[in-house]
């Protein structure tokens, strides 16, 4: 009797994991002041982060695993009177913080299009952009490009689950399963 229950209870906690694992979200994650940063310009890098590729994957963030309130990607975009980008930001969001208070921040829509507000007591305009789909708020990577910079011309497909996903679920699930088999 004990052994089934055990094995009924495993299989529990390995469903739950399994669905941890399904709510992983990959977004892109750098910020800049400056318009002239990789932020905007490393494209490639970028991309390269998206599949997986350690030497880029500075710019990927695993959002639900750091914050499980963060399941939205965005990008955050301020810019001054004078027009100069003050903040440009890509990242994970929990869809109510926001640099400032305006009513076209509530209830954003994660459909990738930018809602903007002037500020004028910060003479700023603020521009929100929400989607809920790993990397969706930058650059998305072809089918066969190259995956890195070396010129050795090796092919990648289309981003799959990450890594860090992947770890993340398989860590919950022997983690789990350890502590139940001990009951």
């Amino acid at each position: 009797m004990f052994a089934i229950t055990n094995f009924f209870i495993t299989g529990f906690v390995l469903l739950i994991s399994f669905l941890k694992f399904g709510g992983c979200l990959m977004c892109y994650q750098c910020g800049s002041t400056t318009d002239a940063s990789d932020c905007f310009t490393d494209v490639g890098g970028l991309v390269n982060a998206s599949k997986g590729l350690r030497s880029n994957y500075h710019y990927a963030k695993n959002c639900t695993a750091s914050k499980p309130e963060w399941d939205r990607c965005m990008i955050e975009e301020a810019k001054a009177a004078n027009d100069k980008v003050s903040l440009f930001h890509r990242g994970c969001h929990d869809g109510k913080t926001f640099l400032a208070d305006d009513p076209r921040f509530v209830h954003l829509k994660p459909n990738n299009a930018s809602t903007c507000a002037i500020i004028n007591e910060l003479d700023m305009v603020i521009c929100y952009s929400f989607c809920m789909t790993d990397f969706c708020n930058g650059p998305q990577p072809e089918d066969k490009v190259p995956c890195n910079e070396t010129g050795y011309g090796e092919t990648c497909g289309a981003p799959g689950t990450p890594r860090d996903c992947l770890l993340y679920a398989f860590m919950m699930i022997i983690a789990t399963h350890i502590v139940y088999c001990l009951i």
